[in-house]
């Protein structure tokens, strides 16, 4: 049955690999580890996300950045400065191996 499924979805999605997993965490994890990151790699996220999202990092061995750049409009002076240098923290880190796991929000 996981068979069928996984054949006729991969035909549905045009694509020649299609995988069922146990769960959206184990999704997230066998993702990170597809794209090649290595222990000692370092995976950006954001703090409000579901906890799956860095269990699945931490899974893959690799460091977790979480960077907490503010979502609102109109920040006050301090968080100018938070965002400037979350930014800076950012740009230090684009220099090394990484990857951005990226998050949906309902």
């Amino acid at each position: 049955m996981v068979n069928q499924f996984e054949r006729e979805f991969s035909l549905f999605c045009d694509t020649e690999h299609c995988r069922g997993v146990a769960s959206g965490t184990d999704a997230l994890r066998f993702a990170r580890m597809a794209t090649g990151v290595r222990p000692g790699d370092v995976v950006i996220t954001v703090p409000h996300t579901f906890i799956a999202t860095t269990e699945a990092i931490s899974q893959t061995e690799v460091a977790a950045q979480v960077l907490s750049l503010p979502m609102f409009p109109g920040l006050t002076t301090a968080q100018q400065k938070r965002v400037a240098e979350e930014v800076a923290l950012f740009e230090a880190i684009v220099a090394n191996p990484l990857s951005i796991l990226p998050i949906a929000r309902a």
